[in-house]
């Protein structure tokens, strides 16, 4: 994994397990996302992007970085 990059479980609201992409200064590319992925574990997974417009961040540091969420393609699939 790229250094600035960092990977860690969570759970949402609903219970269901998945991973946390950050990337410390510009955005992912796909390998990159590939790359992390595969070096947490190996599966396959859905990617979720928050696309809505919230505004203005508030700090100048909010700008810089990446992050994505990824849930297990197989908790989807039962």
């Amino acid at each position: 994994m790229k250094k600035g990059t960092e990977v860690w479980p969570d759970y949402d609201k609903q219970g269901n397990w998945f991973l946390h992409l950050r990337k410390e200064r510009g955005k992912f590319t796909w390998q990159e996302i590939r790359d992390a992925l595969t070096e947490y574990e190996e599966d396959y997974y859905l990617l979720a992007a928050d696309c809505i417009d919230h505004g203005e961040p508030q700090f100048a540091e909010e700008e810089q970085g990446d992050h994505l969420i990824a849930y297990r393609m197989r908790d989807f699939m039962q």
